[in-house]
């Protein structure tokens, strides 16, 4: 029985150790959904990584194995619509998740254009880790979201008959944006007399299109958009003139008028006459019954005092005002000089831009009292003002070792008025005593904002003991 013993104590050290072996595991995925469409959900081979350990029990050795989960990386695209990405050279419909091993490589391509409808697309603008078109990247330890930024954009198609010139030519413009038109009569002047032809009207046909006898106007690029515009010959006029006649030399006398073009601010280079820009205000000598283009911006950026762009506001603009034609609301006319002196100025309305903005609440979060360890909640919001929509990446800076954030989004695309998370806050053991602003960051494109929230960590002896 003696010599048994020792054959008995390993049987049962091996059948301990192997019951208490545990097959791998794998993630389960996340059936999410987004506000219009289901979440599509893709595991890709391996699903974890394989680590292998070995166990000696009295010379005989006993393999075991343990599994690295992988990270849930999505791939989204922004607006609705616009939803194909190729990921590694396979054509994937966002959104879609992948199950990825940390530190693997995939290359992500958006399509430059794609087709939404007749006379409608897409186009690529940018991706919300600031990479080109095409690129790779190293999947994060962390689970991550990769969004694909689009501008869709509708055909602005312009024609007209014979008699005179149109702007802008036939072209591709951002869904939404006002755009000016303008059409430009053929003409021709004599001592004696001119002839030429006059505009007659605009004839529009899709969604925010224009209809009337305005040759200055604007369209609302709420759709595919036809312009039409039609001009007529002009019947003959004569042009009164004094003349002297010497033997050598003819003298014709005109009446000139003083024209001052200006704007409501003052502006730089914002204001064009007969597509030249000009500093306001801006005299010019005219001779009465000529027509000249006028032409203000739509929309024109505030400036800091360093001369920099202050995103936060715009001004818009809201009508041209003279004496001889009173309130003129679209932003390019042709003005007729009259027959007396006058000041024409372009006025504006400072309004704020098209922003959003960043907050949290409350700014400082901490356990309750006598709890060491655990969560701690805050709200993270994200607000549209001025019905801005876009693409947000959030980055999380300064924050402390044994202190994570769950829920915490790494991109979002903001299409509604706003959006909230709730933050947890998590302190571990490890953490030390203490308190520690840390700052969110969203970015789009040129739009930066940051919020802070303080975490207080309280001192405990459990503190720094893992």
């Amino acid at each position: 029985m003696s010599v048994a013993l020792p054959f008995i104590i390993v049987i049962f050290l091996l059948s301990s150790i192997t019951s208490g072996l545990s097959s791998p595991t794998h993630p389960a995925a996340s059936h999410g959904t987004t506000a219009n469409h289901p979440l599509r959900v893709l595991f890709h081979s391996p699903q974890s990584t394989t680590n292998t350990t070995t166990t000696s029990v009295n010379s005989t050795t006993v393999s075991t194995t343990s599994t690295n989960p992988n990270v849930t990386i999505a791939v989204d695209s922004f607006p609705q619509g616009a939803e194909l990405v190729t990921v590694d050279g396979n054509s994937v419909v966002t959104p879609t998740v992948f199950s990825w091993q940390p530190g693997s490589k995939h290359t992500l391509s958006a399509i430059s254009s794609l087709e939404c409808g007749s006379s409608c697309q897409f186009v690529f603008q940018s991706w919300s880790d600031g990479s080109g078109q095409t690129h790779k990247i190293t999947t994060p330890n962390s689970p991550t979201t990769y969004l694909a930024v689009y501008q869709q954009q509708y055909l602005l198609t312009i024609k007209s008959n014979t008699g005179g010139t149109t702007t802008p030519p036939t072209g591709w413009q951002n869904a939404n944006a006002i755009v000016p038109i303008l059409a430009t009569p053929d003409s021709g002047f004599t001592f004696v007399s001119w002839n030429g032809s006059t505009f007659v009207s605009w004839t529009g046909s899709g969604s925010g299109a224009f209809n009337g006898t305005s040759a200055s106007a604007s369209v609302t690029m709420n759709g595919p958009i036809i312009e039409i515009a039609t001009f007529a010959p002009m019947a003959a006029e004569t042009v009164t003139a004094t003349s002297s006649r010497t033997a050598s030399n003819i003298t014709t006398q005109s009446n000139m008028e003083q024209i001052t073009i200006t704007s409501d601010p003052t502006s730089e280079g914002i204001i064009s006459v007969d597509a030249t820009s000009i500093t306001t205000p801006e005299i010019f000598t005219w001779t009465n019954g000529t027509t000249h283009v006028l032409f203000a911006p739509p929309t024109v950026p505030c400036l800091n005092s360093d001369g920099n762009v202050n995103y936060s506001c715009r001004f818009v603009f809201q009508n041209w005002f003279a004496q001889s034609s009173g309130y003129v609301n679209s932003n390019s006319f042709i003005y007729t000089v009259p027959s007396f002196s006058e000041t024409v100025v372009a006025n504006y309305q400072q309004q704020p831009s098209p922003n959003f903005a960043l907050s949290v609440a409350p700014s400082t979060v901490s356990l309750p009292q006598d709890v060491f360890v655990g969560s701690t909640e805050f709200t993270l919001t994200l607000t549209s003002i001025s019905s801005w929509q876009g693409g947000v990446q959030f980055t999380v800076s300064q924050l402390p070792a044994g202190v994570t954030l769950s829920n915490m989004p790494s991109a979002y695309s903001l299409d509604t008025p706003f959006a909230a998370w709730n933050v947890e806050a998590n302190i571990g053991p490890s953490a030390q005593a203490g308190s520690y602003p840390i700052q969110i960051t969203a970015t789009s494109g040129p739009l930066i904002h940051i919020a802070w929230v303080t975490v207080e960590v309280p001192g405990s002896a459990v503190r720094n003991v893992v």
